[in-house]
């Protein structure tokens, strides 16, 4: 006798982790609805460079294997399997842990936090949101009421949203990641399949009345976009340009709509529809199908919006008479972890590195610490400096610094405040959700620097003359008179600084007593405190030039200046005009 499935497909996650995996594949999960003979494989690997079957995941033969995602390392893989989270070790292929939630949960979805420690799942049946620890397996519930359908995380793991959700499940629930307790929920009627954007600023939901744009900061629909036809699923392309929409209109016609989100208008039409998955390069969308026995996969070039290929996998030792998928995700390709050293960690001022100071501005150097195209600081909606940028963040003891901008092999942030009294911190660059190595720094109570004009550290510093104009050799400052010195690693303050906080009605003193020299003479210090209108972490100084006739002045009509933060001192070779 043939051997017979009705199958489910409720989930496919497309990999590509080398170097954990040297062939790129996906999993698969199925969900039976009449079984002949056997329960057949719930989990399954499909290999993508050969488009075949590769077999079932070891131990994880469950009959009610929904969603599945993957850490953003690429090293396991997690199944909503019923009342059980499935976790997966990806080199191995075999199943290493088997956590109960607490109550079936058919139907149910699962994301992973980026951090690749939290794991959120939905019961549909129990109106509960489970949030399970990776690392301790530990459980917890939160209860969001209704039937919690699609669930998704914030890029910056502080929120997490469910669809479907509240008492009428007509709800999406936001999340507080921090108390995991329901912060706001937002009305979207019966429309339960929805993406957060790639830079958290959005979620685009699909429904009856196309793709609905709300906005994260606000909770409040900013626009929707006709599709002309009822909206099944959708994708966002990596840059957040495009969506791509799995659209149904009347008389059973299908096809996907792919959307300029700048515009908020439907560019294209292409004649094929799938469950949907981004290539991480951007340049491909893939629609997963059933074809006979068959796997597809329909490969469009999203440059041009056209069908560039459609593959299909060998007949498999399954017969799939109904498949149905219900989702897909995509992981990101061969991975660099972000390396850096001791040594790749300086003053961003004297590009000196003697150990951080609190509210220091630093540079890091390193391979992978960040995006291929520098991105430059943001502020959040509470005024402050962000502390993620591109997919990037920087821990001190787990604590995220404010990031002054990032980039692929340098990065500059400001070191915590929380690091005051300690005697060193362990720092980790996290980009795309994957961490270095702790790296383990002497802290210090000050590591004072000043910033230059060429951003070298040495060499005509970064000054403005008493009327306020830029020192120079041909705009020097007389003597007598007043210049502003902009620095950094002045340590901690009073009142204690606040980490990304732009200086405006206060204005943070630092703690130890400064001083400083112009010209080897010390020089007349009015102010040394934040800088208004900057970030904690810039020092401004207002300093007298000297009138002192023993005032050594260089040939070039240059003095050379340096200031001392209790007994650290800035570094030599900075340099004023004077005349």
């Amino acid at each position: 006798m043939t051997k017979r499935l009705f199958l489910f497909a409720t989930a496919l996650f497309f990999l590509d982790p080398a170097p954990i995996n040297a062939q790129p594949f996906a999993y698969i999960t199925t969900y039976p609805l009449v079984i002949y003979n056997d329960s057949g494989p719930s989990v399954m690997r499909f290999n993508l460079a050969d488009n075949t079957l590769t077999g079932v995941v070891s131990g994880a033969d469950f009959p009610k294997a929904n969603g599945v995602a993957i850490t953003t390392d690429g090293s396991r893989a997690v199944v909503a399997a019923g009342n059980y989270l499935l976790v997966i070790d990806v080199k191995t292929n075999k199943l290493t842990a088997n956590i109960r939630l607490g109550s079936i949960a058919d139907d149910n979805d699962v994301v992973v936090a980026s951090d690749g420690q939290f794991a959120y799942a939905t019961g549909p049946t129990s109106g509960t949101i489970w949030v399970i620890n990776l690392d301790t397996r530990a459980v917890t519930s939160i209860n969001v009421g209704g039937k919690p359908a699609k669930i998704a995380v914030a890029p910056d793991n502080s929120r997490v949203y469910v669809s479907g959700c509240g008492v009428s499940a007509r709800s999406l629930c936001i999340i507080d990641t921090t108390t995991n307790t329901v912060a706001n929920m937002i009305n979207i009627n019966y429309s339960t399949q929805f993406v957060i954007s790639p830079d958290g600023k959005n979620i685009y939901l699909v429904g009856a009345t196309g793709l609905e744009v709300i906005s994260t900061a606000t909770n409040v629909k900013t626009a929707n976009i006709n599709l002309g036809g009822f909206g099944n699923h959708v994708v966002i392309t990596p840059d957040g340009k495009y969506a791509y929409v799995d659209t149904i209109g009347t008389m059973a016609a299908m096809w996907t709509s792919v959307i300029d989100l700048a515009s908020a208008k439907v560019v294209a039409t292409i004649n094929a529809v799938g469950i949907m998955a981004v290539n991480p390069s951007g340049k491909n969308v893939h629609l997963f199908g059933l074809n006979n026995n068959s796997i597809t996969d329909t490969i469009i070039d999203t440059a041009t919006n056209t069908i560039s290929d459609i593959v299909h996998s060998p007949p498999q030792f399954i017969l799939f008479d109904v498949l149905f998928l219900h989702q897909i995700a995509i992981a990101p390709g061969p991975r660099q972890q972000p390396t850096f050293s001791v040594a790749g960690v300086v003053n961003a001022a004297s590009y000196q590195g003697s150990g951080v100071a609190p509210g220091e501005i630093v540079t890091i150097f390193g391979s992978a610490i960040g995006p291929p195209t520098l991105t430059t600081m943001r502020l959040t909606s509470s005024g402050l400096v962000d502390n993620l940028l591109a997919d990037t963040r920087v821990l001190f003891d787990g604590v995220p610094a404010p990031l002054v901008y990032v980039s692929q092999n340098q990065n500059s942030v400001i070191v915590p405040y929380a690091v005051a009294g300690k005697s060193t911190t362990q720092v980790q660059v996290e980009y795309k959700g994957l961490k270095s190595k702790p790296v383990t720094l002497r802290v210090v109570s000050a590591a004072p620097g000043i910033f230059t004009l060429n951003s070298s550290g040495k060499g005509q510093g970064a000054v403005l003359n008493e009327n306020m104009t830029i020192n120079s050799g041909s705009n020097p400052a007389l003597r007598g008179s007043i210049v502003v010195l902009y620095a950094t690693g002045e340590g901690q303050t009073s009142p204690p600084g606040v980490d990304g906080k732009v200086a405006s009605s206060v204005f943070p003193k630092p703690l130890l007593p400064v001083s400083v020299q112009i010209g080897g003479v010390p020089a007349e210090v009015l102010y040394a405190g934040a800088a208004p209108g900057l970030v904690a972490g810039v020092l401004q100084i207002n300093v007298r030039v000297p009138l002192n006739e023993y005032l050594t002045i260089n040939p070039d009509n240059t003095v050379w200046v340096g200031f001392t933060v209790g007994n650290a001192s800035s570094q030599p070779g900075v340099t004023i005009a004077v005349r």
